[in-house]
């Protein structure tokens, strides 16, 4: 009895760490709050010090191998080329929290989707809170803002807020026409899209029992926030979605509305992106992209190995590397540090694929590789979690995948 009890206990303990990661994780994806003093400071170190204590609550049990450590000495040689005064952030990234991230996966390799469910979870909250403002506020008008926000993204801003619950962050033209988009609680509505089509790959492959609310939640989310990646992420998933279907009962049905889904998603692309270059703000956004990426391809090949400087993006007098995360680490940290990310994100579910091996996983990671290649996000807590979870099933590959 006493037993149980305890572990009941160590239960609710660890479901209150993860919680307490994953808020701060997200709330650490470029968000307002990450900006500001004591706010910061508890963003960015909470979170190590909360999966360092889940990692203590395996005690004994707590497994290290011989790729934990490579791992870590493999991060000290980047540590050599990172721009001068940001030192403690690489540590805090590459040097704590990736490395705990990849143990705490390895070692909760049996749970290792429940962080995730969690993520889902918080992100359905921000949802509800953001399409009640979005429609009242944003929209219809009936509310105004409850104050003013200094923001720094790329350039100082002035953002309206909502009890600081919600973000008018960003305007964008859709069809000729100019509206708010919605950015939730973060700093432009590309990174909340981001967030929200993580959810919702998550709610949809990985997590056994559908639920479908949620699903439509995110959807319609995912839709305010006008971006082109959300859209022609939602066409993917409602494919994958059909063809998935198991109803044996309706297969012409399916047939048919398969064919048709691959009849009209190439047209509804087409016009979404054309759409975007006709627009004034897509047009100077997509040739901004293209100049950015050419720009840091070229310091890239310049510095192929170690790239020119990790974090260089701190620099005031930093000029690329802000549209994408792909070519900007390619350009900061060379093959060297992009081949940690791709291992995770992309070489190694690839590779679990064609062994038939956390399938599922493997999707949602090849998801946010797409998702990553396309949105500044290479610096960020969440996404070193996702590589770090990615690398774990190749750790444990032995034991959890055989």
């Amino acid at each position: 009895m006493c037993v149980n009890k305890n572990m009941i206990k160590m239960g609710k303990i660890q479901s209150i760490l993860e919680y307490i990661v994953i808020i701060l994780l997200i709330l650490e994806f470029n968000t307002p709050f990450s900006q500001y003093g004591i706010f910061a400071k508890i963003i960015y170190y909470i979170p190590i010090i909360s999966i360092f204590l889940l990692l203590l609550l395996k005690g004994k049990k707590i497994q290290m191998k011989f790729w934990h450590l490579l791992l870590f000495l493999g991060s000290i040689i980047p540590f050599l080329n990172v721009q001068y005064g940001v030192e403690s952030t690489y540590i805090r990234l590459f040097m704590l929290f990736l490395p705990l991230s990849i143990l705490y996966f390895s070692n909760y390799e049996e749970e290792r989707n429940v962080i995730l469910y969690k993520y889902t979870n918080v992100i359905l909250i921000i949802c509800c809170v953001s399409l009640f403002f979005y429609i009242i506020g944003s929209t219809l008008n009936l509310i105004s803002p409850t104050a003013y926000v200094p923001v720094f993204w790329g350039e100082q801003r002035i953002y309206p807020t909502y009890f600081y619950l919600y973000f008018e962050a960003q305007n964008s033209f859709f069809l000729g026409n100019e509206y708010i988009r919605n950015c939730g609680i973060f700093n432009e509505a590309p990174m909340y899209n981001m967030a929200l089509c993580i959810a919702l790959a998550i709610e949809l492959f990985l997590r056994e029992k559908k639920r479908k609310i949620v699903l439509c939640i995110l959807g319609v989310t995912i839709i305010t926030t006008f971006s082109t990646t959300g859209q022609i992420f939602l066409c993917f998933l409602i494919f994958c979605a059909m063809w998935n279907a198991k109803n044996k009962k309706h297969k012409f049905l399916k047939f048919m509305l398969l064919t048709l889904m691959l009849l009209v998603i190439p047209f509804v692309i087409n016009w979404i992106l054309q759409d975007k270059v006709s627009s004034s703000s897509g047009e100077g956004s997509v040739s901004a992209r293209s100049y950015d990426i050419q720009k840091c391809i070229q310091i890239g090949l310049d510095n192929l190995f170690f790239g020119k400087s990790l974090l260089s993006e701190q620099n005031p007098n930093h000029n690329y590397g802000f549209s994408n995360s792909l070519f900007a680490l390619f350009a900061d940290g060379g093959l060297y540090v992009l081949a940690l990310y791709l291992s995770g994100l992309l070489f190694i579910p690839l590779y679990n694929m064609t062994r038939k091996k956390f399938f599922k996983e493997s999707i949602v990671l090849l998801l946010y590789f797409y998702l990553f290649s396309i949105t500044v996000s290479h610096f960020r807590y969440l996404t070193l979690l996702f590589v770090a979870y990615g690398i774990s099933m190749c750790i444990n590959y032995r034991q959890y995948g055989k």
